[in-house]
């Protein structure tokens, strides 16, 4: 679907530097990514969490990652796992096959982190090679070795700020590679609050929201 919307549209994507851009941009429009929105301010959330479903009772989820679990849009992790957008599923499921069988072999289990030996038998696969192939597009110096834990685990992204939305909402973006979307065990270990918003209280909530900027048409301020 992405490479479909970059060849039918690929003016819109002129100033992205990379795939990374690309996807946000694409989500904007309504492209199912592997990008979870997640913004810098409560009121932004707030409001996100009283406008939908108003008869059912919301949440606002803080996260605190620490400085090793995130990144920003350059990152050579967020180029790499961006990428992965780009294979089929066979060739994703088949490097998910690959890591399983390199991990069922070893005699340490415990250690996420493949050997020197390990990490070279796993990067001469055919997918693997291709992925890094897609990197190397934007980023010609890009090492070729990939750490199987670099494609599971997901980081927030601190993104440009390149266009409206992403600005007026104050946004940035958790980074999802091949572990499962939002369901994953390693977002469930970033510390995290979770605040209850009763249905009851919904409307009284967006009004004062409302009073003090936080509203849809400045969320979402394209003439769109």
């Amino acid at each position: 679907m992405i490479r479909q919307l970059l060849g039918q549209q690929p003016r819109e994507f002129r100033e992205d530097i990379g795939v990374f851009d690309q996807l946000v941009r694409a989500q904007h429009y309504g492209l199912p990514t592997r990008l979870l929105d997640v913004t810098h301010n409560p009121l932004v959330a707030l409001y996100f969490a009283v406008s939908a479903n108003k008869s059912k009772r919301a949440s606002v989820i803080v996260f605190k990652p620490s400085i090793g679990k995130q990144r920003y849009f350059d990152s050579d992790t967020v180029s790499l796992l961006s990428a992965l957008s780009l294979l089929t599923k066979s060739e994703k499921d088949q490097i998910r096959k690959e890591i399983r069988s390199h991990y069922d072999k070893r005699s340490d289990k415990k250690s996420p982190l493949l050997s020197e030996a390990e990490l070279v038998e796993l990067n001469k696969t055919i997918e693997i090679q291709k992925l890094i192939q897609f990197v190397r597009q934007e980023k010609p110096d890009f090492r070729p070795i990939v750490q199987p834990i670099d494609l599971a685990r997901p980081v927030f992204v601190h993104p440009r700020k390149h266009h409206d939305r992403i600005i007026a909402q104050n946004g940035s973006f958790v980074l999802f590679g091949l572990g499962k979307l939002r369901t994953d065990s390693q977002i469930r270990d970033i510390p995290s609050e979770e605040i209850h918003i009763s249905e009851d209280h919904k409307d009284i909530i967006a009004k004062g929201l409302a009073s003090v900027g936080i509203t849809e048409s400045s969320m979402f301020p394209e003439i769109e």
